[in-house]
């Protein structure tokens, strides 16, 4: 009986991990603020050696060595 309510309190514990853990994801909000960005790069061309910066400010990146492409699942 001793070791099930052990077990039953790791289970507690870890659920209220995982609950918050998406909890903080979930409410994460990244703002960004159009008149001090340096750069933003996303990496999403797919293709090629040059990566786009997407602020406007023309910091287009060249990359350097082994490219690798990794296709999400």
């Amino acid at each position: 009986m001793f070791l099930a309510k052990r077990y039953l309190n790791y289970m507690r514990i870890i659920s209220a991990i995982i609950v918050f853990t998406f909890a903080m994801v979930l409410t994460g909000d990244t703002k960004i603020d159009e008149n001090t960005i340096q750069g933003m790069w996303t990496f999403e061309e797919g293709e090629g050696e040059t990566v786009t910066d997407l602020s406007g400010n023309g910091s287009n990146g060249i990359f350097v060595g082994d490219i690798k492409s990794v296709t999400p699942p």
